[in-house]
This record gives structure tokens, sequence and C-alpha cells, in this order.
């Protein structure tokens, strides 16, 4: 009667894990009746994510329109074409005293107005490509978080399976001694409550190995397929020394970067204001028909503003604060990632400080106290209780060294973004220096 209780209460609990399972089954795709598994590595993830990015082609659009702005900008005016014509509506009749002048005339820039408006054309060039830069690091930053998050989810399931394989092994033990009355029937159900646990948990870990997954893949702009074996993202650790970094590494940060250009923007609006207050002459340059006969004149004219009013004082001064503007929020920026840096950096060194822990020390004894609880466990010196309990801390230190190992590699993701991207860069060149071989 014990026993049908047992089974009876369990029916639930198997009931849910078929449902997750099934909700895993439909939430995988069809490729993985393909049955040709391929390998993903975090360069050529990177290259890929970079090569299908609408936002980095959008940037570089961008870029491309800021270069035309600054040819444009170098470009003298039109000159203008007129024809007057006098005296042709007076009372005398005929034409002879009509008078026609056909000239051209220039506008002349004066005060360096080309040379400032180039300068402020280069700078915003100078702006468009790093923001540019800046789009292609968070690109580039944002798959490898979540190729590490990926790669973790899929070591979690490897680890979990793992559990479930030794549960199932040890409730087949379980059963075996129950039937032969060496152990109470108290123990199977024990035991049927941890499989359901473990089953359940991997149902769990499978969604949201699934999920990290699809993510991954919507940056590369491909097709979800989990046939697909992500290697580990170890390539992060060969990136650089970062106990060697200091604060001032964040001078090479690309909104830093972007911020001093900003800055240079400013600085050329200023000179532009300046060359503005200069009035620009025009000069002309015609011939003149005179009335009544066959001979012609040159016409020469020169037309120059007298700045008595507007010198443009207010756009000067305008431009003289905003430029002010700008180099307090250079340095209010360089603050911030200063911030950014120290917290990324501590959390770093945390996490590869708890990472060495376990697996240079904690884990060794784990698996060492794990091997004597199973066997002092199959020889009846410990209850099941005791031996679950181990076998729990076991997986649990497993789980938390892939969890430190993630952390490692996310901060050290965020640091290379606080620092210019140029590692992240540097591995997904690499890649396509490879393919090009």
């Amino acid at each position: 009667m014990r026993n049908l209780a047992v089974r009876q209460a369990d029916g639930p609990v198997r009931l849910m894990f078929m449902a997750m399972l099934c909700a895993v089954l439909i939430a995988a795709p069809s490729a993985a009746q393909s049955g040709s598994d391929t390998t993903l590595q975090l360069p050529q993830a990177l290259h890929a994510a970079v090569q299908s990015s609408p936002r980095f082609a959008a940037a570089r659009e961008e870029l491309a329109g800021s270069e035309a702005d600054a040819m444009q900008a170098s470009l003298w005016d039109n000159p203008d074409l007129s024809v007057d014509v006098e005296n042709f509506g007076s009372d005398r009749r005929g034409t002879d005293q009509v008078e026609t002048t056909v000239g051209i005339s220039q506008r002349v820039r004066l005060g360096g107005d080309l040379f400032y408006a180039r300068r402020a054309a280069d700078a915003e060039v100078h702006a468009a490509r790093i923001r540019a830069q800046i789009v292609l690091t968070d690109v580039l930053a944002t798959t490898a978080s979540e190729y590490v998050l990926a790669v973790a989810a899929s070591e979690r399931v490897s680890l979990q399976a793992e559990v479930v394989s030794l549960t199932d092994q040890m409730a087949d033990a379980v059963n075996r001694r129950v039937e032969a009355g060496r152990a109470s029937p108290i123990e199977q159900q024990r035991v049927e409550v941890v499989t359901a646990r473990v089953r359940s948990e991997l149902v769990s870990l499978q969604l949201q190995q699934i999920s990290n997954l699809r993510r991954l893949f919507m940056m590369l702009g491909e097709e979800f397929s989990n046939s697909t074996r992500l290697e580990a993202a170890d390539a992060l650790s060969g990136i650089g020394d970062l106990e060697v970094l200091d604060s001032d590494a964040v001078d090479s940060s690309l909104e830093l970067l972007l911020t001093a250009a900003q800055t240079d923007i400013r600085r050329a609006d200023v000179g532009r204001a300046r060359a503005d207050a200069i009035p620009d002459a025009t000069v002309g340059l015609g011939v003149r028909r005179l009335a009544g006969g066959q001979d012609t004149a040159l016409v020469a004219s020169i037309s120059l503003p007298i700045p008595v009013i507007n010198r443009n004082q207010g756009a000067i001064a305008a431009a003289g604060r905003r430029e002010t503007a700008a180099r307090l929020t250079e340095g209010s920026v360089r603050r911030q990632l200063l911030g950014d840096f120290a917290s990324s950096y501590t959390e770093w060194a945390a996490a590869r400080n708890e990472l060495d822990a376990i697996r240079t020390r904690i884990l060794p004894a784990a698996e060492r106290s794990f091997e004597s609880a199973r066997m002092a466990y199959h020889e009846g010196q410990i209850d099941l209780l005791n031996f679950l309990d181990v076998q729990r801390q076991f997986f649990e230190l497993r789980a938390g060294a892939i969890d430190a190992a993630a952390r490692v590699h996310l901060a050290t993701i965020q640091i290379d973004l606080l620092t210019g991207g140029t590692r992240l860069r540097a591995l997904a060149d690499a890649h396509q220096l490879e393919a090009s071989r």
C-alpha cells in the first residue's frame, strides 16, 4: 500500500515533467533533425555579427554622409550671372536708347570662412568615425556577452544531465535495496522526489539554453539551429593582461574620444562664428552696350556690408559657451568612466579569485568527498540523506565554477568596452585574416 501511495503521489510530478519536456521539444527547431552538427567559435561569431549588423551599416552610411558634407564645405559659392536692360520703356520710339549690361559677380569669403567651415566639417567626420567605432564595439561586446551566456547555459545543461544520470543510477540502486529489504521504502520516496526535481531543473536549463542560443543567433543574423556546438570562450582569456591596467586606460575609451571630438567641433564653431563676423565682399565684372551705337564699356562693381549693427556677437558668445560646456562634459564623462572601470575591474578580480579558488582548492576537495561518500553509501556506512547532501554540494560547486567563469568573461568584455574595445576588434579581425588564408 505504501509503494502504491508513493506512485500515486508521484503521478502529478511525472505529468508536470512530461509537460515541460514537450515544451522543450516544441521550442527546438526542426534544424535539429538534420543531424549535422556545426561548431561555432567566438571570433567567428564576432565577425558574423559585424557583417550582418544593420546598426553598423547605418553608422557607416552616416560616416559617408559626413565625409560628403566635408567635401561640400570646402566649395566656393557659384558665381551669379546678371543681365540688366535699361531705357527700354522710355517715351522715345525704337531701341536706340536701350542699354544692356551683362555681368558676372562672385562672393568672396573673407576672414577664413572656408577654412573654418572645412575644419568644422572635418571635426564632424572625425566624430562620425568614432560613433561608427562605438557602434562596432557595442555590437562586438553584445555578441561576445551573448556568446558567453550561451556557452554557460550549455555547460549548465551538460552538468545537469550528469546529475540526472547519477540520480537515475541512485534510484535504481535504491529500488534494488528496497526490493531486497535492505532499505526503507522512505528512501525510495526520497530518491523519487529528488529525481523529479533534478529532471525539472534540467528542463528549465534546456529552455534557458534555447533562449540564449536564439538571442545569439539573432545577433549573428542567422537562423537558429540547436545543432550548433559552441566552443568555450577561452579566446577572451588571451585578449590582454587586465592586471596591468590602471585608471588611465579609460583615456582610450571611445566615449571619451567622442566627447573630445565634440569639443573640437565646438572649437571649430567658435572660429567659424568669428569668421562670419567679417563681412564677405561681392565683386562683379560685366560688359555694357551703350545706347545709340555699337560702343561697349567694361563695368566693375564691389559691395561690402558695413558691420555697424550685426557683428555676429551673439553667435560668437553662444559658440564660446557651447565650447566650455563641451569641455565640462568631457571631464564629466571621464569621471563616469573611471567609476565604471573601477566597478568592472573589481567584479573581474572578485570573479577570477572565486574561480581560481573553486578550481584549485575547493572543487578537488569536494570531488574527493563526493567519491568517498558514494563508496560509503554503497557500503552502507552513511545514509541516503548524507550522500545526497554531499552530491548536491559537489555539483553546486561545479555550477558555481561555470557561473564564475562566465562572470570573469563578462567583466573582461565590459573592461575592454570601457578601454576602447581594441581586444574584441582584434578577435573579429583575427577570424577575417584566418578566413582569407
